[in-house]
């Protein structure tokens, strides 16, 4: 059953359509408008920016809060689809949803806080990549979660700090704008 406090079902950690999927091509089209103006918005939020629009105003999917351009507009056109049947569970996929950035970097956080025995991807939010950059230097707290999957997966995370990325929406709008003429 859906979380009534959520508003989406289907994950969006790892994706996989066909090539000629008219859901891809059209959340895609959504994603990279100059006047987006997203379908699962109430009556006010859709009027304002339809009046934004009418006024010749130009914006882009960036302007939205988080999850607007990822989990919320994959449920909506999934949904819209009907393909909604091809999504797997949150135990799958993405499991550890609502866990702290600081839970996640804390040693004695056991894994069943994160996984399941059917779990195959864990979804690393942006805001914990920041945290670890800017309070840890990039690297991760030894033994926390991340640092034991990280070991499990034979990666030592050290060779791999996380760096800071500056990623504005104009640059993300020309990657998926190279990726769908591909």
């Amino acid at each position: 059953t859906a979380n009534p406090k959520r508003s989406y079902e289907i994950e969006n950690g790892v994706l996989g359509f066909p090539q000629d999927s008219a859901c891809l091509r059209e959340m895609i089209e959504f994603l990279i408008s100059d006047q987006p103006i997203p379908p699962f918005f109430n009556g006010k939020r859709r009027m304002e920016l339809a009046a934004r629009a009418e006024r010749g105003e130009k914006w882009g999917i960036e302007e939205f809060k988080h999850m607007t351009s990822g989990p919320r507009t994959l449920d909506h056109f999934v949904k819209q689809h009907g393909i909604e049947k091809f999504s797997l569970p949150s135990k799958i996929l993405q499991p550890s949803r609502g866990i702290s950035t600081r839970a996640i970097l804390d040693p004695g956080t056991p894994d069943a806080a994160y996984e399941f025995a059917e779990t195959v991807s864990i979804h690393i939010h942006g805001a914990t990549k920041q945290h670890i950059c800017e309070h840890h230097g990039g690297i991760l707290p030894e033994g926390c979660y991340l640092d034991r999957l990280c070991r499990r997966h034979g990666i030592d995370p050290a060779e791999f700090p996380i760096g800071e990325r500056k990623t504005t929406g104009t640059v993300a709008k020309g990657k998926v704008r190279a990726a769908a003429a591909e």
